[in-house]
């Protein structure tokens, strides 16, 4: 009797497996068509990425009919996999789509469908329950495309969101996301780019309480150093130096000092920011004590040159620099900042022929660089002051040319911003305003969405309105400061 219950019992143990599978087996099988269908689409996409000409219509059609097909056979399937019965392969589902959908979106955003990404990615989150790391990739990607759409609202509304969704900002193996803990800075730098005083007031102090508040909740955490860290580089931001010193004062290392990153931090703060160069000097001399690292010495040593420089003391400031070169050679061959202050300050001491011929050094070892594209104007202003028209019209075509070539060879970097940039500066000393305004507005449509480009909409604006009385032109180039487009 009792081995008869016993044979029974694993009859029906046996049976329930038996049907348990039978019912799992559709669940797998559409998870297989679903990411045999996801890697059909993920080769045809690579393929067409060797010769990524996104005018090549018919192959980028295939690519994005692909894409969509996986988009919706995992969507027609998804109320096949309840939540109660299949949560696995709802979840394995769910993650194909993400992953179809996140591609798909940054074609359109590539072809500047921005319309066409909202669309599919607010369907995503709609139909789905990401999480995690999905879940913040997809809402990203949403703000961004709102954004580049001209939506500003429903994508600052996306970021507020996730906020409160991601708080504290850390995954599930405690680490910081970033992302997410940068947010209230670009959301303060939104409503600054869209001239809403109200709203950025509201931003700042938003900003300012979501750090206070991870400093408070978060004691004695990589999340509080990095809450520290961004609002003493937001109080700095608005010249709040001695709370900005402050508040990063207390990320301590083991020793119980300010941390080394910090401590030159603050120095930085007393020098460019409260002008108290004896001070900052003082402080970087004591951090000489605790470098161990040749480069951070020779860092140190360069600025305290530039504090002395700062300062009026333009000998100091050189042998400072000698002192760079005859131990630190290689570290002072590695940047521009010595050859930028040793021309300065020769030019400071009106030593003028020996400052010029540093600066054309400059020019020459290191053209890539924002110090290259002062050295010319500086040059040019130094001759127009003068009154010398002949040099100072030679230097300016100089600068113009050299600006061009660097435009040319670094499309879509920042020194093609700035070649751009400083075009506009040159036809500006020349009183080129209507060629000035053309070369601003050139600089907003390559870089809209960067800080270069939105401060050019700005200057164009302003030359518009107050150089060529062209309201009109103004009021037309303000509404894309509103849109971004």
């Amino acid at each position: 009797m009792i081995t008869l219950s016993v044979k029974n019992l694993l009859l029906i143990f046996l049976f329930i497996i038996f049907f348990a599978g039978c019912g799992s087996e559709p669940g797998k099988q559409i998870i297989f068509k679903a990411e045999k269908s996801l890697h059909h689409a993920e080769r045809l996409f690579n393929t067409a990425s060797i010769k990524p000409d996104l005018n090549d219509i018919e192959t980028w059609r295939n690519v994005k009919d692909a894409y969509l097909n996986t988009i919706t056979y995992c969507y027609t399937h998804l109320d096949s996999l309840t939540v109660d019965s299949f949560q696995t392969e709802r979840k394995d589902l769910e993650s194909v789509a993400f992953m179809a959908t996140s591609r798909l979106a940054s074609i359109y955003y590539a072809d500047r469908k921005f319309d066409s990404s909202v669309i599919i990615l607010n369907q995503l989150l709609s139909l789905t329950k990401l999480s995690d790391r999905a879940l913040l990739s997809s809402q990203s990607n949403l703000a961004r495309a709102y954004h580049a759409d001209g939506d500003w609202t429903s994508g600052i509304d996306i970021y507020k969101s996730m906020l409160s969704t991601f708080y504290p900002p850390i995954d599930g193996e405690n680490n910081i996301i970033k992302e997410v803990l940068n947010l209230p800075i670009e959301l303060l730098r939104i409503n600054i780019r869209l001239q809403n005083i109200v709203n950025t007031f509201e931003a700042t102090e938003s900003t300012r309480n979501y750090y206070q508040r991870l400093i408070a909740e978060w004691p004695h955490t990589d999340l509080e150093k990095e809450a520290r860290r961004l609002l003493a580089g937001l109080l700095a931001d608005f010249a709040r130096w001695d709370d900005a010193i402050e508040t990063i004062s207390a990320i301590k290392d083991s020793t119980g000092q300010t941390r080394m990153p910090e401590a030159m931090r603050i120095a930085d703060f007393l020098s460019r920011g409260k002008n108290n160069h004896k001070e900052a000097i003082t402080m970087y001399e004591g951090l000489l004590e605790r470098a161990d690292d040749s480069a951070l010495l020779a860092n140190i040593y360069i600025k305290i040159a530039i504090a002395n420089f700062n300062k009026e003391s333009y000998s100091e400031c050189r042998e400072t620099l000698k002192f760079v070169k005859d131990n630190y050679f290689a570290y002072y061959k590695s940047t521009p900042l010595p050859q930028q202050y040793l021309a300065l300050s020769l030019e400071k001491q009106n030593e003028w022929n020996r400052a010029e011929d540093e600066y054309q050094w400059l020019i020459t070892n290191f053209p890539n660089t924002e110090m290259a594209f002062e050295a010319y104007l500086t040059i040019a202003g130094h001759y127009e002051n003068l009154k010398n028209s002949q040099l100072t019209d030679l230097w300016y075509s100089k600068a113009n040319e050299f600006y061009k070539k660097m435009q040319t060879e670094q499309r879509g970097t920042s020194i093609e911003a700035s070649a751009i940039s400083y075009q506009a500066e040159v036809a500006r000393r020349r009183g080129e305003w209507e060629n000035a305004a053309k070369l601003l507005e050139e600089l907003f449509r390559r870089f809209p969405d960067q800080e270069v480009g939105i401060r050019a909409l700005k200057s164009a604006i302003d030359i518009y309105r107050g150089k060529l009385n062209n309201p009109a032109k103004a009021d037309s180039l303000q509404s894309l400061a509103r849109t971004g487009t």
